[in-house]
């Protein structure tokens, strides 16, 4: 339920030492920041790989980073890929979420899009509205005006998909 600017600018400090709270700090919260709970088991153990990544990423840094971003900036040139600049771009993180789609057979969506998505689910599961809207930092009010006609489409263009329409 993150926005793509919030993941992209994620530094190591901000996954708590046993990977199931990621903290995201964010203009539009009312405390200034948010914590997403990390629930599934394999999200916080790749977090985890992550975060190990980043920080042999971090060492080769001049100078050395002591908080590294999550995920370091990478792009490809003809000699593979090379750290630039802090930050993973916003772009970055859209042209891998479309990479995962088409490798597993799914229509591109947005990532705005899989917020909705998250939404949905998480009031299937018995979520209030008020929850959803904390982990997405919006209100509540946001949350229901925005992500329930969303969601409806998100999940019409999913299951087409799955019948090869």
């Amino acid at each position: 339920g993150v926005r793509v600017s919030e993941i992209a600018g994620r530094r190591v400090s901000h996954l708590d030492s046993d990977g199931t709270i990621l903290r995201i700090p964010s203009a539009k919260s009312r405390r200034g920041v948010r914590d997403l709970p990390i629930i599934d088991g394999e999200v916080r153990d790749a977090l985890r790989e992550q975060t190990k990544r980043a920080r042999e990423w971090a060492r080769g840094q001049d100078p050395v980073q002591m908080d590294p971003p999550l995920f370091p900036p990478v792009r490809y040139a003809d000699h593979g890929p090379h750290a630039t600049g802090d930050n993973l771009s916003n772009e970055q993180v859209r042209r891998a979420v479309h990479r995962v789609c088409r490798a597993v057979g799914l229509p591109e969506v947005t990532t705005h899009s899989l917020r909705g998505s998250f939404a949905s689910r998480s009031s299937s599961l018995g979520l209030t509205v008020e929850q959803v809207a904390a982990f997405l930092g919006n209100t509540a009010g946001v949350a229901r005006r925005h992500y329930a006609t969303e969601q409806s489409q998100t999940d019409g263009a999913a299951r087409r998909a799955g019948r090869g329409e």
